[in-house]
């Protein structure tokens, strides 16, 4: 389920910050201009670096949920009941009927 999730938020990161990338135009950032004329292997640092974030960004996640799961599971042991269960010696028999 962790795994789904990290793989389903680091799709989700790259589409999200994929978008905000103009190839051309007046919005162009000026280092990705630069990029772009070395052709596609000019933007390869770019991607790299850009994969490292995503990935780092959704295993973060993973790790809170993870992290809120424990904390959930520790409260609830400490609902747990100690001791034995009150034995059933000495006392009377209930009739039923």
């Amino acid at each position: 389920m962790l795994t789904a999730l990290a793989t389903a938020q680091q799709a989700q990161f790259m589409a999200d910050r994929s978008t905000l990338l103009q190839p051309s135009g007046a919005d162009i950032n000026p280092q990705i201009g630069a990029m772009l004329q070395n052709g596609q292997a000019g933007l390869l640092p770019y991607w790299q670096q850009l994969q490292i974030e995503v990935e780092a960004q959704a295993y973060s996640n993973v790790f809170l949920v993870a992290g809120i799961v424990t904390l959930a599971g520790v409260v609830l042991a400490l609902f747990l009941r100690n001791g034995k269960a009150p034995s059933s010696e000495g006392a009377e028999p209930v009739e039923v009927g």
